[in-house]
């Protein structure tokens, strides 16, 4: 076997070179894996949970749409970063241009000369891995985009544009949105060059002659003009987004939308287009008058025209005279309203109201008036946490009314569920949190139209554990691991059948009674793998070392209803009490 000292100088110089970057790249690769493990992790236990719930599908076609964004977008961004890279390279003036003074920049070539592919393409990866990352967020934009479709129907032209609404609802946001992408991109591709020329000599700050190549010019003259186009069309989707503001009194385009932003919109499309011409020809003329002329003029026209103008008309003009001036477009705003309703034929009737009752008018009215609500689910809260809540680790989140058939009778029902409060409990500790102190514990329902005689609530299920009153159902199953959110409820996360008993309540003597969960909630830890990912997740070693965990154990950490259904169902909006 050769040692390494039988080979010539050289060859182990370059064999050394190779080690060296061999070395780098696994260091950086091992690196990034560790940086990532904990998204990875994430990842993973969204699947797990998805799976749960048997909305498999949905976490699968998320992640489709989510890692084509962001692969389609860096493969763009790295694309168009590398080429312009190789551009730099390709203009670089030779060690034999430099003098004296570039001493920083004959250095910069030596050392990177012999690695340019690999500097070019891990400089390109990293920015484009960065520039990527905001188009996940884009996902619901871009799957209304690929699968819009027009209305049809009276109302589905908007009057400012006379475009098909669908457009508006469904194209404009991720169109909007692919031309900021695109604007910002070329900004850091530019700022990139530039660095890079500078570092490969082709700007020579410190140089007596040309600071400056022609070549780079032309090729910094090409960048600057594409951000000018790319910003054209930006104007063009800034003023159809004036049919989505609010600016005005309402929203939507008003009158300063229409009579000073499109029109200043307008002329900045110009603006831009006229400059990224004078731009493109200055790859000729290479030198630094037509792109400052270009930029001073778009930036110009963009302060004064763009905003200071409408500001303005706004203050000066609107203002004083909004009623007057405002009012056809707050008629468009009703309309639009009316019709996307469905409301925009309804009829007004005239009702005359009759102050008087009689005895026999409220007794032929009595069913209807047995709806009347004593108590409203919004402000008796303070009174059934008093009279109800047995200990300081439970609370009601919430109270709803409902409707429920007792002896027959359809009858109004304030209804609280008792959840876990566990920003209350006896003991902080990691067992008391995680294992033993999962749920709440039964319900109240009181009839909404009836009070004691000291005018207290009259309870038709109550206490731990739950009574119920004759008529109403009983209550076989009354452990709660899920429901809605309050003040310090269910946050974070349980952990579900271990070999903890899990508290339901205490008996009157102080003994506690418990039982372990039998049900097909939250996410089984059957295996080390789901373990250490959640660890990762919650950033909890005890989840993957506790002895008390045990294969049919399951965590839940979802568990506000109303959580899980937005993460179930992420293109659904919920209402303010779903």
């Amino acid at each position: 076997m050769r040692r390494p000292q039988d080979f010539p100088p050289a060859t182990r110089r370059s064999r050394g070179r190779r080690t060296r970057v061999v070395l780098i790249v696994a260091v950086v690769v091992i690196v990034v894996l560790i940086a990532s493990l904990r998204t990875l992790a994430i990842v993973y236990t969204d699947a797990l949970w998805f799976g749960s719930v048997g909305f498999s599908s949905v976490w699968r076609r998320l992640f489709e749409v989510k890692a084509g964004l962001f692969v389609g977008f860096a493969l763009i961004f790295f694309a168009f970063l590398w080429l312009n890279l190789v551009v730099v390279d390709r203009l670089a003036p030779s060690e034999l241009a430099l003098g004296p003074e570039d001493e920083l920049v004959r250095r910069y070539q030596r050392a990177v000369a012999p690695h340019a592919l690999l500097v070019r393409t891990v400089v390109s990866l990293v920015l484009a891995l960065i520039a990527a990352s905001s188009t996940i967020g884009e996902w619901q934009n871009y799957l209304l985009f690929r699968n819009g479709v027009s209305f049809s129907g009276p109302g589905s032209t908007d009057p400012q544009f006379h475009r098909n609404i669908g457009w508006f609802m469904f194209k404009l946001p991720f169109e909007q949105f692919v031309v900021g992408w695109a604007f910002v991109a070329l900004v850091v591709v530019t700022v990139v060059t530039l660095v890079a020329h500078y570092l490969n000599g082709g700007i020579r700050v410190q140089s007596n002659g040309p600071r400056v190549t022609p070549a780079v010019k032309a090729h910094l003259s090409v960048l600057i003009a594409c951000i000018a186009v790319v910003k054209a069309f930006g104007y063009v989707l800034q003023r159809y987004g004036l049919d989505l503001s609010h600016n005005g009194y309402v929203q939507g385009a008003g009158y300063t939308d229409i009579h000073a932003r499109i029109p200043a919109l307008e002329l900045l499309v110009l603006i831009s287009i006229a400059a990224a011409v004078l731009l493109l020809f200055n790859i000729w003329r290479r030198g630094w008058a037509l792109p400052v002329l270009a930029v001073g003029l778009w930036a110009f026209v963009a302060v004064v025209v763009g905003a200071i103008y409408p500001a303005v008309v706004q203050a000066l003009k609107v203002n004083p005279a909004q009623n007057s001036l405002e009012e056809p477009y707050i008629a468009r705003n009703i309309a639009a309203t009316r019709t996307a309703m469905g409301i925009n034929h309804v009829k007004q009737v005239p009702f005359a109201a009759d102050k008087s009752a009689t005895a026999q008018t409220l007794e032929a009215d009595a069913s209807s008036l047995l709806d009347v609500s004593l108590w409203d689910p919004t402000l008796t809260n303070p009174t059934f946490t008093k009279l109800q809540q047995t200990k300081s680790y439970y609370s009601f989140n919430t109270l709803a009314l409902d409707r429920y058939f007792v002896n027959g009778q359809l009858t109004p029902e304030v209804v609280g569920v008792r959840q876990i409060n566990q920003a209350d409990l006896p003991s902080s500790g990691w067992v008391n949190t995680h294992l033993q102190y999962t749920h709440g514990y039964g319900m109240v329902i009181a009839p909404a139209n009836q009070a004691d005689s000291n005018g207290q609530p009259v309870f038709s299920v109550q206490n731990v554990p739950p009574v119920s009153a004759p008529g109403m159902p009983q209550i076989l199953q009354p452990s709660v691991y899920f429901g809605v959110a309050g003040s310090g409820a269910d946050h974070g996360y349980v952990v579900a059948n271990t070999t903890q008993p899990e508290i339901d309540y205490q008996t009157t003597n102080g003994n506690n009674v418990t039982s372990h969960y039998h049900g097909s909630g939250g996410v089984q830890l059957n295996g080390l793998l789901t373990r250490a990912a959640f660890a990762l997740r919650f950033g909890d070693i005890k989840l993957l070392i506790s002895n008390d965990i045990t294969p049919k154990s399951r965590l839940m950490f979802v568990r506000d209803i109303t959580d899980m259904a937005e993460k179930a169902a992420p293109f659904l909006y919920d209402g303010s009490n779903p």
